[in-house]
């Protein structure tokens, strides 16, 4: 019970703020189509196409030679899953579905610092989670909601060693998005290292607890391994390729390379523009390059306030999502639950009087963003 009167404050103080934010979205939509219509942009199209159609055959390549094959099934398929509960078309099924995640990945959220970092303003935690401008993502028809509750769920009850519980979670988790399959591999690892790091040291002894307790953290990278396995075995059944959502990204120009070298490339274009803002087709290069640093500087970050696992977690997507293109880096980077929590930290340790003059100014930038996503500006995408 005392669980539940902790927590459930937090839950409202979390559902109260996200219904004050979508407040917004509603009236900045005014005007238009409608929320629901204006909601899906960009990639929302390929999901939207999946909860429709299904996935296609083989060879079902569209004239850039893309298919629907790059976009993991966890999201339309819990999609489909609330539009049939709820009666409700696929967009506004899921504006209810990612909503919904948000508020209840900040509540986990709110406890793992609690335990983890000592922060103990479970408001302050809240405040940043549903203001952050990248909290976009969360709010559209987009993975990112349900990539953040499941990456933070598998973190926190890691960290509680309720390690078979995060297994279950990993094996949902990996049918998210690739790089999920990477997270539980960085999860399970740090795992061992911690368990078996003392002993190399010769600090403890290999007791008989050490090896239960290895045997269940191999179990969790197993159960981690469900999600991504079955995702591979229906494309090489129904499209005769395990790895087709791996070979199709060519459709996208996007191959494997240094991202670094990446960054720097695209730094060099003299195209930070307005007009590179506000086209719906064109981006700039170099703000994209502005991202990747930006990104690299949040694991900096973590890592100087002493968040090694968000750090290295952080560091695995920054250099998958450098190496194999910038356009998304954002993101994937800033609307992921390891980069808020270090926000958050990073806010908790500083002085009360530039906490909400941040938090203001989170608010505002994300204003901003709300009608430049509804008229599909592609600086966003």
């Amino acid at each position: 019970m005392p669980s539940v009167v902790r927590v459930l404050p937090v839950l409202l103080y979390a559902l109260g703020f996200d219904l004050l934010v979508m407040g917004y979205y509603w009236l900045a939509s005014r005007g238009t189509e409608g929320l629901t219509s204006v909601a899906c942009q960009w990639d929302c199209g390929w999901y939207h196409g999946i909860f429709d159609l299904g996935y296609p055959p083989a060879g079902a390549l569209n004239h850039d030679g893309q298919a629907s094959w790059a976009f993991f099934p966890l999201f339309p398929l819990a999609a489909l899953g609330v539009s049939h509960l709820l009666h409700q078309p696929f967009v506004a099924a899921s504006l209810i579905l990612n909503n919904a995640a948000l508020v209840v990945m900040t509540v986990i959220c709110v406890g793992y610092m609690r335990r983890r970092y000592g922060v103990r303003d479970p408001w302050l935690t809240v405040a940043v989670f549903m203001t952050l401008p990248t909290t976009l993502y969360f709010r559209v028809p987009y993975s990112e909601a349900l990539f953040g509750l499941l990456a933070a769920a598998v973190i926190a009850l890691f960290a509680e060693r309720r390690v078979l519980a995060a297994g279950l979670c990993a094996a949902v988790f990996t049918a998210c998005r690739p790089t999920a399959s990477l997270l539980v591999a960085i999860v399970a690892v740090s795992g061992w290292l911690g368990l078996w790091w003392p002993v190399l040291r010769r600090r403890a002894a290999a007791d008989q607890a050490r090896l239960r307790e290895s045997l269940r953290i191999a179990a969790f990278a197993a159960l981690g391994t469900i999600g991504l396995l079955s995702y591979m075995i229906y494309l090489h059944v129904h499209a005769g390729d395990a790895l087709a959502f791996v070979h199709v990204e060519s459709g996208w120009h996007r191959r494997m390379d240094d991202p670094i070298g990446n960054i720097l490339r695209a730094f060099r274009f003299d195209d930070l523009t307005v007009h590179n803002f506000l086209d719906r087709s064109d981006r700039s290069a170099r703000y994209v390059a502005l991202e990747g640093i930006a990104g690299g500087l949040g694991v900096l970050l973590a890592l100087a306030l002493g968040c090694w696992l968000e750090a290295v977690l952080l560091f695995a997507i920054w250099w998958v999502s450098g190496s194999s293109g910038l356009e998304s880096i954002q993101r994937y980077m800033f609307a992921n639950p390891m980069m808020m929590v270090v926000i958050a930290v990073g806010l908790a340790r500083v002085p009360r009087a530039f906490v909400w003059p941040a938090i203001t100014v989170f608010a505002m930038l994300q204003a901003l963003l709300v009608p430049l996503w509804f008229a599909g500006k592609a600086f966003l995408t």
